[in-house]
């Protein structure tokens, strides 16, 4: 059985960048596949409130 990873990021965020070659390389070694699920964090804040 395959594990799916769910990964959620936006991409003006550095902490996404800085983690994606990690989190790619964890995956690989455990054949694991990425479902990279891109978020508009700006849009939700903004509608939430949330502050960034």
């Amino acid at each position: 059985m395959t594990t799916t990873i769910d990964y959620y990021l936006t991409l003006v965020s550095p902490w996404s960048f800085l983690g994606h070659q990690r989190l790619a390389k964890i995956a690989a070694e455990n054949e694991a596949v990425i479902n990279i699920m891109p978020v508009n964090f700006g849009r939700i804040f903004g509608e939430t409130g949330g502050l960034p």
